[in-house]
């Protein structure tokens, strides 16, 4: 009877792990259609776009090299899209995933595996370097709540830590993504988190769970209270636009501007018509998350502190990487580990460096 008992239980844990597995379904998305606004090809030496982020005068765009050591900005002017003279091709960011504007600021930030790097969005050029206590592959700033929000993976969920100006840790909440996990932008308390379907099992997409296609992208778009408002599909053609690998989302006031991959170009692309102005809902009070136990949102209330802040000029050289986090048979999907290199300004001037350790209560 025992026996029997067990082996109905490992029956009903094995379904519900299957069940698991998949994070989203054709049914909870939402058909994105885009129109190209610009084709730009990649730098001299430079393989692929990677982060963006959209400023009150730029679109910018982060571009690596094939080993990570070098990063060319090209930031385009966001009203008829030319080319400006601004950025360069000496920085070095490392791999460059991601990319976020804080207006307050008036900053561009760029995630690169434990660093923050902060440039002026006036000259572009590198202001600081902020030292954060663990591996992050997205940033983006919330100008409504004045927040950031650092996207790290652990097995087959994204958990996205909210975070006051200075780092501090309020809130986070995780979500399942079966997907090739790239950066994310965040617009009235809303993030908009980008994936990439490869089709198979590659280095960063451990598993392929069969529900979207190879080159197929979704947007998932949850509140800073860990609401979800929807997940966006980009098919991976439309109008005779092959679409190839998401790298970035921003947006330019209302319009959407979403940056991919294209082997050997970058594609800027907006929607053609008006997205839903999606909202903060829920408890507000410390940006709080909601416990939700579903297959799209496990959710966990925590909160640290920042302590030991110091600064000093340094040039610390890392190894450059992209995260392969460690699965379980849920998980699908690695993260893009960012990478750590040289803290260097492209034009050599001295960098501040800040420590931050972040710790549980």
């Amino acid at each position: 009877m025992k026996k029997r008992l067990f082996s109905i239980l490992g029956i009903l844990l094995a379904i519900f792990s299957f069940t698991n597995v998949f994070a989203l379904s054709k049914s909870d998305m939402t058909t994105l259609k885009l129109k190209s606004i610009k084709k730009l090809t990649n730098p001299r030496g430079f393989s692929s776009v990677q982060g963006g982020t959209t400023t009150d005068k730029y679109i910018v765009s982060l571009f690596r090299n094939s080993t990570d050591t070098k990063t060319a900005i090209v930031v385009l002017n966001k009203n008829n899209y030319k080319k400006t003279k601004l950025g360069g091709t000496n920085y070095k960011l490392g791999h460059g995933n991601s990319a976020t504007y804080n207006n307050k600021t008036n900053e561009v930030l760029t995630m690169d595996k434990n660093i923050v790097h902060v440039l002026s969005a006036t000259t572009f050029k590198e202001k600081k370097k902020i030292k954060l206590d663990k591996t992050y592959h997205a940033i983006g700033y919330d100008s409504k709540t004045n927040q950031y929000v650092l996207a790290a993976s652990s097995g087959n969920k994204t958990i996205f830590h909210i975070m006051d100006e200075n780092f501090k840790e309020k809130s986070k909440f995780s979500i399942v993504v079966n997907m090739t996990r790239q950066s994310l932008t965040v617009k009235n308390g809303v993030i908009y988190y980008c994936t990439y379907e490869s089709g198979k099992k590659t280095k960063y997409q451990k598993q392929y769970d069969g529900v979207l296609k190879s080159k197929e992208n979704a947007i998932y778009v949850y509140d800073l209270n860990g609401n979800k408002k929807t997940i966006y599909y980009i098919p991976k053609t439309y109008n005779n636009e092959s679409f190839n690998e998401i790298e970035n989302v921003s947006f330019n006031g209302d319009k959407i501007i979403v940056q991919f991959n294209q082997h050997g170009k970058a594609g800027y692309y907006t929607s053609i018509s008006k997205l839903k102005n999606y909202t903060l809902t829920g408890n507000t009070k410390n940006n709080s998350s909601n416990t939700k136990n579903n297959t799209n949102n496990v959710n966990s209330n925590s909160s640290s502190n920042s302590t030991n802040i110091s600064d000093s000029s340094n040039n610390n050289s890392n190894n450059t990487n992209k995260d392969n986090s460690s699965n379980n048979n849920l998980s699908n999907i690695n993260n893009k580990n960012e990478t750590t290199n040289n803290m260097n300004s492209s034009n050599n001037e001295t960098i501040l460096e800040t420590t931050i350790n972040v710790q549980k209560k």
